[in-house]
């Protein structure tokens, strides 16, 4: 539980300098709608 929860943040909530503060996944395309959500 305590992964999942880093990794939401890791990826979705902490600002990025190269993406200009956004977080990681904001450098995903809007269009990939293909990649799963958990691997659980």
């Amino acid at each position: 539980a305590a992964l999942e929860v880093w990794n939401l943040h890791y990826n979705y909530h902490r600002p990025h300098g190269t993406h200009g503060g956004q977080p990681p996944a904001s450098a995903t395309p809007a269009r990939v709608n293909n990649v799963l959500a958990s691997y659980s």
